[in-house]
């Protein structure tokens, strides 16, 4: 069972939790997602030994996603709860969130051909190297500006709808960076520790 979650309730954190936090129908039954987060889901423990997965250093936060497409693969229904509901910090500093969006990037390139093969199957993945991770990113975009008043935050009209398609496309930009450039640090720490929230005048 997977529940829903999210970053803070404003207009960059709507548009980072459309592009973060997504959900996808899943095939295997209505109410179901293909989709989870590691903060807010439960599994049995027999799952994991039928997937026989283990994460690795592959990804900075994309090992989610692949166990998603491994249990859809497998016929494991992840039923969704979307009133089961967590808020996930963002980063203490503006530099923080930078490099979050930098991994974010660098996630993508390697999360391309499990998301390409999967719903694109006809493009030739293995050649598209760093262009996959552009590919994935270009089509979170748009997913994520139909996404926005569809993940149960508050909604955004008129000038917040423009500042929201505006936050998604700057994190977009962000995230694209680390696409071209950088690589995945999995072992890289970020501040969330503060008692004030560094970001709340961001957007």
């Amino acid at each position: 069972m997977a529940g829903r979650t999210c970053y803070r309730d404003d207009t960059l954190g709507i548009a980072a939790t459309t592009i973060d936090f997504m959900y996808f129908d899943s095939p295997l039954g209505e109410s179901c997602t293909r989709n989870f987060y590691a903060n807010n889901v439960a599994f049995e423990r027999e799952v994991f030994k039928r997937a026989q997965f283990e994460a690795g250093a592959r990804f900075y936060r994309g090992d989610c996603q692949v166990l998603g497409l491994v249990l859809q693969r497998m016929g494991v229904p992840v039923v969704f709860a979307p009133a089961a509901r967590t808020t996930h910090r963002f980063p203490d500093t503006m530099k923080d969130f930078v490099k979050l969006r930098l991994h974010r990037g660098a996630d993508a390139v390697a999360l391309a051909p499990h998301l390409l093969e999967t719903y694109l199957p006809a493009l030739p993945t293995k050649k598209l190297g760093r262009l996959g991770g552009a590919v994935t990113l270009a089509a979170r975009w748009a997913f994520s500006v139909r996404a926005l008043n569809h993940q149960d935050m508050t909604p955004v009209r008129g000038l917040k709808k423009a500042k929201a398609i505006g936050a998604l496309t700057a994190i977009t930009a962000l995230d694209l960076a680390g696409a071209l450039t950088g690589k995945v640090n999995a072992a890289t720490v970020l501040s969330y520790h503060r008692d004030v929230d560094g970001l709340r005048n961001a957007a």
